[in-house]
């Protein structure tokens, strides 16, 4: 059985999703500079670009360079309130917590913040 989270997205646009990218690239750029401020390194995070050959089941492509990695992420198409606030036991937008449709970080399936932190790879060393 495939778990809703991780199946085709309803209702998705692109136009959501490009909002959604903004928000969740700010999420990852506040990631690389806590760790950046722990570990003693300076983040870099670029602007995200779109990718529309790798769009799928209503999740739309992008990559962001962080830290010198290129890390696609296949964004959600639905209103970033129900995407970013999985709450167990209750429901968001009108999804229960393991229908919320997951952010997809490289090869990994995610919600929104463990997505987040793991768009923020550490930089490689000299």
């Amino acid at each position: 059985m495939i778990t809703p989270a991780f199946g085709p997205v309803a209702d998705a646009t692109a136009d959501v999703a490009a909002a959604n990218i903004a928000a969740f690239a700010a999420d990852v750029h506040t990631n690389a500079t806590e760790r950046g401020i722990a570990l003693g390194y300076t983040p870099q995070v670029g602007e995200p670009q779109r990718d529309p050959d790798h769009d799928a089941d209503g999740r739309f492509a992008w990559t962001i360079t962080v830290n010198g990695a290129t890390v696609r992420v296949l964004m959600p198409g639905v209103d970033a309130a129900v995407l970013r606030h999985v709450t167990s036991g209750q429901r968001v937008g009108g999804y229960l917590p393991s229908d919320v449709p997951a952010l997809r970080v490289g090869d990994s399936w995610a919600w929104w913040t463990t997505a987040a932190m793991w768009a923020a790879p550490l930089p490689a060393r000299p």
